[in-house]
């Protein structure tokens, strides 16, 4: 089910797109302050808003691969649960940063009117991953209880395990991180219009 081959690659060319991006926003976010005092206009062409949104879909794939990879190379079946419990709990805090992020959905919609048919497109895998992450309360509760926090409780600490399905979460994490890559183009052809 797991591509280790293509998951590798995507480790390495999320991993180089993060460290280029990590440079080009901070770059950005130095050009746009000291533009901003004296040309304003132009200082827009360097605000980082889409670049940011872009920067978290790649980190969401990123991790999500390395999950993959831990999951790939375990060895039993209780080490892939505890793979898949990171992977799940990505899952979970990628939704809550792309809540976050809605306002720059917004100023998509709003301002790049030549790209409305990609942009629905896009809202229904947002909302399409959102849905599942919302309606399978397994992930919170697995996120909350196994992963973000210990529950105290051994017995209800182990019964959460018992909520993951190997085959199942394993095609749901490879899903959402198809999905995300998907997302992504679509932030990179709005980066690369100019309004």
């Amino acid at each position: 089910m797991i591509d280790i081959k293509k998951i590798e690659e995507d480790i390495i060319h999320t991993g180089e797109h993060l460290d280029l991006m990590s440079k080009i926003l901070t770059s950005y976010d130095i050009v746009n302050e000291i533009l901003f005092k004296t040309e304003a206009e132009l200082a827009k062409d360097f605000e980082t808003e889409f670049a940011n949104y872009q920067y978290i879909l790649v980190l969401s794939q990123f991790e999500l691969s390395l999950a993959l990879k831990s999951i790939y190379y375990s060895k039993s079946d209780l080490e892939k649960i505890h793979n898949l419990k990171k992977g799940l709990s990505i899952l979970y805090e990628t939704k809550i940063v792309m809540d976050k992020l809605n306002p720059t959905l917004k100023q998509i919609k709003e301002n790049y009117p030549s790209l409305q048919d990609e942009f629905k497109k896009t809202i229904i895998i947002i909302k399409s991953i959102k849905k599942i992450i919302l309606f399978d309360s397994r992930i919170e509760e697995i996120r909350n209880n196994v992963f973000a926090h210990f529950n105290p409780n051994f017995t209800q600490y182990y019964n959460y395990f018992e909520k993951i399905v190997i085959n199942n979460d394993l095609k749901l994490l490879i899903e959402i991180k198809d999905y995300l890559y998907q997302i992504e183009r679509f932030i990179v052809k709005v980066r690369s219009i100019k309004k």
